[in-house]
């Protein structure tokens, strides 16, 4: 893969994750090296995929949230803490991206909840 469009060290966070999609796209990611965070509302199910995406390395977090369920994604605010554990890219940049309605973890490391709009 072009290091340009590299993922390599980025973190994802990954919605379905316990699902067949999900899943896929999470297998995916930790194979190209970035570090995942498994989100998916069913327990037993993202406990199994954290289980397998962990033979691909041990940079994998696993949270059990609902999306359209804002109040439930406040686990994420464990992320910051977990990337200091998994040792980040840098610790003032952790390369992490996600985009609405997940929150953003801006480069301080710190969540930045973004209102949830009606479209």
């Amino acid at each position: 893969m072009n290091e340009q469009f590299s993922i390599a060290g980025k973190v994802a966070v990954i919605t379905g994750a316990g699902g067949v999609l999900g899943g896929s796209i999470a297998k995916y990611f930790m194979q190209q090296g970035a570090k995942v965070v498994a989100v998916d509302i069913r327990q037993e199910q993202l406990d199994k995929r954290v289980e397998e995406l962990k033979t691909y390395g041990e940079d994998v977090i696993g949270i059990v949230g609902n999306v359209p369920d804002i109040a439930s994604l406040e686990k994420l605010w464990i992320v910051p803490r977990w990337l200091s554990k998994v040792k980040a890219t840098s610790p003032t940049s952790p390369n992490t991206h996600a985009t609405y309605p997940y929150p953003n973890i801006c480069k301080s490391g710190k969540i930045l909840l973004i209102k949830q709009q009606v479209m």
